[in-house]
């Protein structure tokens, strides 16, 4: 028995914001604001994915964990693998943030 896999579309056509958390090999694709109403995993063998979906079905975000010596060409990898309706971005174009991790 085949199960049917959704596709999830990309609302915006703005650059998304990717923060990079190098020392945890966190990535965090940010493609909009609006509130997460669900979580799917898309895990693969090698590296923890995690798509935030909103409640009309649009992806807000994408997270993947566990990626070693981060660059925006495994991001992209990242990316074509997922099950997306539109996969034109260009990451390029992106704001690069990378959060400052506090320690207690």
């Amino acid at each position: 028995m085949k199960t049917e896999v959704s596709q999830f579309t990309i609302s915006t056509r703005t650059p998304p914001t990717i923060e990079i958390t190098p020392d945890i090999g966190a990535v965090y694709i940010r493609f909009s604001t609006h509130p997460v109403a669900r979580t799917q995993d898309a895990s693969t063998r090698t590296t923890d994915i995690h798509m935030d979906i909103d409640a009309k079905g649009r992806l807000v975000g994408i997270e993947a964990l566990g990626m070693e010596n981060i660059t925006l060409s495994k991001i992209e990898k990242i990316l074509h693998r997922l099950p997306l309706s539109n996969r034109d971005i260009d990451l390029r174009k992106s704001r690069i943030e990378t959060p400052t991790l506090v320690t207690v």
